[in-house]
């Protein structure tokens, strides 16, 4: 695609979205630099909290900051909007309604990679299970739930004291970075989930939760799914015609 320019809406936080720009580098396929994809980063950090404001109802400032930042990413001159925060694809058709240039939803994304690697070949009647981990903004906003329902894939999510402990893990890793302890939690919030539920495949549905699986070359051979990573691969696709492993 010629004089493609890409956007990202970022910021939420910089470490997720400096994140996805590795995952889309590494997966485009080039030889030089001008084969890679031109790409316009706007790391927004005074978006306000996407937990509180879905949790206290306080949708107003921040739909105007979400749209704003992209409308920036459109004067720029960019293609198309992408934005590494799962919780704030709660506000993605507000942020649409002002934009005249289109912004992918991750989650639709993610939704149909799993429908057409899984499911797609099994008992299409029957709903099929995943796991998610998320904040709480998305898991009450049931942007996943659904989604994912209209592909019948049944989302499961922690019980309240696991939420908790993964908010907690969210938060600090914010704050602090990755750690093998905050990875060590996760997993074990996961593995839970998996006993209890009889599930396979468990989303890591916040942008900050791949960061502590990063260094893993292929994370989906511990069941886990990366929505950023699907993401990339698809923008790259879409773009390049073609995405490297």
């Amino acid at each position: 695609m010629i004089n493609f320019l890409l956007g990202i809406l970022g910021g939420m936080g910089p470490a997720a979205t400096n994140y996805l720009y590795k995952l889309i580098i590494k997966h485009t396929p080039a030889l030089k630099d001008q084969d890679h994809i031109p790409t316009i980063i706007y790391s927004n950090t005074l978006i306000p909290d996407r937990t509180k404001c879905i949790l206290q109802g306080k949708h107003e400032e921040i739909i105007d900051v979400l749209s704003n930042s992209a409308k920036l990413l459109e004067n720029i001159g960019a293609d198309l909007v992408i934005m590494p925060c799962n919780t704030a694809h709660y506000y993605i058709e507000k942020i649409q309604e002002k934009i005249n240039i289109p912004i992918y939803d991750m989650i639709k994304i993610t939704a149909q990679y799993l429908y057409d690697k899984t499911f797609s070949q099994i008992n299409k009647i029957k709903d099929h299970e995943v796991g998610l981990l998320a904040t709480t903004g998305t898991i009450q906003s049931r942007i996943y739930q659904e989604r994912f329902q209209t592909k019948n894939i049944k989302v499961i999510t922690p019980n309240e004291r696991e939420q908790k402990e993964l908010m907690e893990i969210i938060y600090s890793i914010k704050k602090s970075g990755p750690s093998k302890l905050f990875k060590d939690s996760l997993i074990e919030i996961f593995s839970n989930l998996r006993k209890k539920e009889g599930i396979n495949w468990i989303i890591l549905g916040c942008t900050e939760l791949p960061l502590l699986f990063q260094d893993e070359r292929n994370i989906e051979k511990d069941f886990l799914v990366d929505p950023m990573a699907i993401l990339a691969k698809h923008v790259v696709k879409k773009v390049k015609g073609k995405f490297v492993e």
